[in-house]
């Protein structure tokens, strides 16, 4: 980021969670790879908080985009709601999953307690063909239902290009085998009924030409088609 982006001075970066090290803050700074001659070093600064999000109070300061690693939203010994309340909506957000199967909870687990607009376009699908019981004007008004154009939600989903190569083995399950942080999905954080104000803040990001609706006939969670299995 610091390196395709010149015009930026520093990037704060802060790591929260329970089992999170205490560290003293520090920075570092990451030399310019921009052609123009005029482009400044930035300044990368780490700070870390251990406990809650929602616990930490003003000590953290506030999230200009938020990143949830292999969260596990559905997890029963978990409990995400007080710490995803505290995300102001039109904040943008990254997940990442070990699995496809997870980010499709955890996809579904945001949209049905209202943190997110949308589910990804390509996520409705999937559950759409899955409960695919009338007929197809009533799937595609479902589906619809689900705001599931990903060109006038900024939402997306798919397989994460910068994760590692190395297949592991669960520790819970002997058959099942993952990359760790394979899939991600992502967008802005509120409610449907913030659905405008996400639209508005998107279009105003998005530079890109809108992509024509993806075909999914299945989950897509086999050996021929997830790169995560073996």
């Amino acid at each position: 980021l610091a390196e395709s982006y010149p015009t930026i001075s520093i990037i704060h970066l802060v790591f929260v969670g329970p089992d999170c090290p205490l560290l003293e803050k520090e920075s570092r700074v990451i030399k310019s790879t921009a052609e123009e001659s005029n482009s400044d070093d930035c300044r990368v600064v780490f700070e870390t908080h251990q406990g809650d999000y929602d616990k930490i109070g003003i000590s953290a300061p506030q999230a200009d985009v938020v990143i949830f690693f292999n969260p596990g939203f559905t997890c029963q010994y978990y409990n995400w709601e007080e710490a995803l309340a505290c995300v102001k909506p039109g904040t943008p957000f990254l997940v990442t999953t070990n699995t496809e199967m997870e980010a499709i909870l955890d996809c579904q687990f945001l949209f049905e307690r209202k943190f997110i607009p949308a589910l990804p376009q390509v996520v409705a699908e999937m559950i759409m063909a899955e409960q695919r019981t009338g007929d197809e004007q009533d799937n595609n008004n479902n589906l619809a239902s689900l705001g599931a154009d990903d060109s006038k939600t900024g939402m997306f989903f798919g397989v994460n290009p910068f994760s590692g190569s190395r297949v592991r083995q669960s520790a819970n399950m002997a058959n099942d085998l993952f990359v760790k942080n394979r899939w991600m999905f992502g967008g802005h954080f509120g409610s449907p009924d913030d659905r405008t104000l996400i639209q508005g803040n998107h279009d105003r990001e998005s530079q890109t030409p809108k992509s024509k609706k993806r075909k999914v006939k299945g989950s897509g969670n086999s050996k021929k088609k997830n790169p995560a299995l073996i």
